[in-house]
C-alpha cells in the first residue's frame, strides 16, 4: 500500500479519476524503470505511476501522522503512543477504527504503558511541550555545533540541549499544515472548476429525464388520489354487499383493482424504457455530488489548522527571541514579555512527572524563568 502526496491532474486512472494528495494506491507491480501499476484502495481501475513521480511524491501508506489520518474511516486502527503524542492527537487515532481501535504505547524500562497515557490526557494541546520533547530527544538529537561567531558569545545560561530538536519539530508540523492546507485549497478549486463543467451535461440529463419523471409523478398522484381510494371503497362495499348486489359490487371492485394494476404497470413500463436515461441522470448527479464535497469548505479543519499554525507560530517566535536574549542580542521589551508569556504558558500546561523521582519535575525546572 502507498499513498501519493502530490495532486497531478494529469495522471489519471483507467477510469478517468486524477492523481490526489493522500490517496490511497495498491501496488499491484513494480517495472525495471521504477514505475508502478496501482490501483486505488477504495475503488475501480488502474495506473501506472511514473518514475519521477514514484521517486518525489510516493510513500508508503500502511501508516501516517495523526494530522494526515484525519477524516480517514478503516476497519481496524493501530496508534503508536509516544511521549511526544497530545490529547488531540489520541483522540484522532482512538476513533478511526470501525471495529477495533489498538494503541501501542512505546516504553522504557521505568515506566508502563499507564504512565505514559496519563501524561498525554493531562496535556490536552495541539502540539508537542517543550519538557516532552527534552525528554524524548535529549538523548537521541545531538545539539548542532555552533558556528564560531556564536562559540564567542557569551549565554547567559546553557542552551538546552532538546530546544533545536523542539523547534525542528514545531516548523515541521507549520509546515506539514501548510502543504497539506495548499493540497486541499488547490483541490477544492480543481474541484470547482470540474463541477462547472459538468453542469451543461447535468442538466441536459435533467431535462431528457423530465417527462418520464412528469408521466410517472402524474400516475403516482392519480393512485394516490382518485384509483386506490375507489379501490379500497369498491372492495369494502364488495364484501358488505347484500346477496342481491354483491354481483354487481363485485365486479366494481374488480374494475377497481384492475385500474390500479394498470396504473403501476405502466409506471413499471416508463421506468423500464427509460432506465438508460435514469441511469446517466444518477451517474452525473452522483459525480456532481461528489465535486461539491469536495470543492466544500471543511470548517472544522480550517479551524484546527488555524489554532495549530497560531499556536506553532507563537512558540517559534518565543523560541527564537530567547535564543536572541540568550546569546547577548537583547531584543525589545515587548518581544522579550511575549516570548516568556509563550513559554511560561507551555510550562504550566506540561505535567509535572518525573521518571527519576531524585530528578526535579519539568515545572521544578523553570528553565525558561
Amino acid at each position: 500500500m502507498v499513498v501519493t502526496r502530490r495532486n497531478d491532474r494529469a495522471l489519471t486512472t483507467s477510469q478517468g479519476e486524477p492523481v490526489r494528495n493522500r490517496d490511497l494506491w495498491t501496488v499491484t507491480a513494480t517495472h525495471p524503470d521504477g514505475t508502478l501499476t496501482v490501483t486505488p484502495h477504495r475503488g475501480h481501475g488502474s495506473l501506472q505511476l511514473p518514475v519521477d513521480y514514484v521517486r518525489q511524491h510516493v510513500r508508503l501508506g500502511y501508516a501516517a501522522t495523526e494530522h494526515g489520518n484525519q477524516g480517514v474511516t478503516t476497519d481496524t486502527a493501530y496508534h503508536l503512543v509516544t511521549d511526544a503524542t497530545t490529547a488531540r492527537g489520541l483522540y484522532v487515532g482512538a476513533t478511526r477504527g470501525r471495529d477495533r481501535n489498538q494503541l501501542l504505547v512505546v516504553t522504557s524500562d521505568d515506566r508502563d504503558a499507564r504512565d505514559i497515557l496519563d501524561r498525554v490526557l493531562a496535556s490536552d494541546r495541539a502540539d508537542t511541550p517543550a519538557h516532552v520533547q527534552r525528554r524524548t530527544l535529549h538523548a537521541s538529537v545531538p545539539a548542532a555545533p555552533a558556528p564560531p561567531a556564536a562559540r564567542e558569545r557569551r549565554t547567559r545560561v546553557p542552551q538546552p540541549e532538546w530546544l533545536t530538536g523542539w523547534r525542528d519539530a514545531l516548523t515541521g508540523q507549520r509546515d506539514e499544515i501548510l502543504t497539506d492546507r495548499r493540497d486541499r485549497e488547490t483541490d477544492r478549486r480543481e474541484a470547482a472548476i470540474e463541477l462547472r463543467a459538468i453542469q451543461p451535461a447535468l442538466k441536459a440529463a435533467r431535462q431528457a429525464w423530465q417527462p418520464y419523471q412528469t408521466q410517472i409523478d402524474t400516475l403516482e398522484q392519480q393512485l394516490r388520489d382518485e384509483l386506490r381510494p375507489a379501490m379500497w371503497t369498491a372492495n369494502a362495499h364488495a364484501r358488505n354487499a347484500s346477496f342481491g348486489h354483491r354481483r354487481r359490487a363485485t365486479r366494481r371492485a374488480e374494475q377497481a383493482s384492475n385500474a390500479v394494476h394498470q396504473a403501476e404497470t405502466t409506471i413499471t413500463a416508463i421506468r423500464d424504457d427509460a432506465q438508460v436515461v435514469k441511469d446517466q441522470l444518477d451517474h452525473a448527479q452522483q459525480n456532481a455530488n461528489r465535486l461539491q464535497r469536495r470543492a466544500s469548505p471543511d470548517d472544522y479543519a480550517d479551524i484546527w489548522e488555524n489554532h495549530q499554525l497560531e499556536h506553532a507560530n507563537q512558540l517559534l517566535q518565543a523560541i527564537d527571541t530567547w535564543t536572541q536574549w540568550n546569546t547577548g542580542q537583547p531584543p525589545s521589551p515587548a518581544d522579550l514579555t511575549h516570548a516568556l508569556h509563550a513559554l511560561d504558558h507551555e510550562r504550566h500546561l506540561a505535567p509535572s512527572y518525573t521518571s527519576d523521582p531524585t530528578q526535579p519535575s519539568s515545572r521544578e525546572l523553570g528553565i525558561f524563568r
